[in-house]
C-alpha cells in the first residue's frame, strides 16, 4: 500500500481525514495547533495528493477506511482518535462502524450519515463527466466560493483552490463515484460507543447543520458544536473555533485509552 501521510508530534494519535478534492494539507491549521500535544496523522486518501493512484472507478468509503487501518498497522498504532470532514467524515463513520476496537474517539465534521438523494446522485454523475474532460478545473469551477463562509479570507480560498487543481482526474472521479454509492448509515450510528464530537458550520452550503444534529442524536453521548458563520470546510475557514472544539474534545480523552 502506498498511502502518503503527514505524521507529526507525539502522544495520543489523532488521524485526520480530508474532504473530497483535497489532501492531507487541508489539516495544516490543526497540525500546527496540536502537534505539540498529540500525534497528528493526516494521510492523503487513495487517489488524492501523493498517495497511490486510482483508475477512475469507484472507491468505496469502506476501501478508504481499510487503507486507514492498514496505515495504522504500518505505524504501529493500536487505537486512535479518527476525525474526518465531509468525505473524510464518511470514511470515519466506516471506521467507527467496522473497526470500533481501533478507535478511542471519533470526530465527524460537516458530513452526513444519509446516502445521496436523486438530486445529488445526478450532480455527481454530471461532475464525473466534467472531471473526465477537464480534471480538477471542473471541480474548482463548480465549487467556486461555495465551500467557504461568506467572510472567508481570500488566501484561504486560493490555498484550497490550489489543492483541488493538483488532484488527478482519476482520483477525483473515483472519489465522486464512491460517494455516490455510499450506503445510508444513520440507523447504524446508534451502535457507536466511542466518545464522539460532531461539528457543523452554520454557513455550510453543502451540508446543513440539521444533518450534524441528526448524527448527534443517533450517537449516544456525543457532543455537537455548530460553529457560527463557518462554511463547509470549517476546519480551515473557521480554524480558531474548530480548534477550540477539537481541543476541548481531545483533552477529554486519556492517552491510556489509545492502548
Amino acid at each position: 500500500m502506498a498511502i502518503h501521510t503527514s505524521d507529526q508530534g507525539t502522544g495520543l494519535p489523532v488521524v485526520l481525514l480530508h474532504a473530497f478534492a483535497n489532501d492531507g494539507a487541508l489539516w495544516a491549521p490543526q497540525i500546527e495547533a496540536f502537534r505539540a500535544q498529540y500525534r497528528i496523522i493526516a494521510p492523503d486518501l487513495r487517489g488524492f495528493g501523493r498517495s497511490m493512484a486510482t483508475d477512475g472507478s469507484a472507491v468505496s468509503m469502506d476501501r478508504y477506511a481499510d487503507d486507514v487501518i492498514d496505515l495504522m498497522d504500518q505505524l504501529q498504532i493500536e487505537r486512535a482518535v479518527a476525525g474526518g470532514i465531509s468525505l473524510g467524515g464518511y470514511v470515519a463513520m466506516s471506521l467507527a462502524l467496522r473497526y470500533p476496537q481501533r478507535l478511542c474517539g471519533l470526530v465527524l465534521a460537516n458530513t452526513r450519515a444519509g446516502a445521496d438523494n436523486p438530486e445529488w446522485a445526478g450532480f455527481r454523475e454530471a461532475l464525473v463527466r466534467d472531471i473526465e474532460a477537464r480534471g480538477g478545473l471542473a471541480v474548482a469551477e463548480n465549487y467556486g466560493d461555495k465551500p467557504f463562509r461568506n467572510a472567508c479570507p481570500e488566501d484561504i480560498k486560493q490555498a484550497v483552490r490550489g489543492m483541488i487543481l493538483r488532484q488527478s482526474a482519476t482520483g477525483l472521479a473515483s472519489g465522486t463515484r464512491g460517494m455516490a454509492q455510499r450506503p445510508d448509515r444513520l440507523a447504524a450510528l446508534e451502535t457507536i460507543r466511542v466518545p464522539t464530537l460532531v461539528i457543523s458550520g452554520a454557513e455550510d452550503n453543502y451540508i446543513a447543520s440539521s444533518e450534524g444534529e441528526a448524527i448527534h442524536r443517533a450517537i449516544r453521548g456525543s457532543r455537537f458544536v455548530d460553529i457560527p458563520h463557518a462554511g463547509h470546510l470549517s476546519n480551515i475557514d473557521s480554524a480558531q473555533a474548530f480548534n477550540a472544539a477539537l481541543g476541548e474534545f481531545l483533552a477529554s480523552i486519556s492517552p491510556g485509552q489509545a492502548k
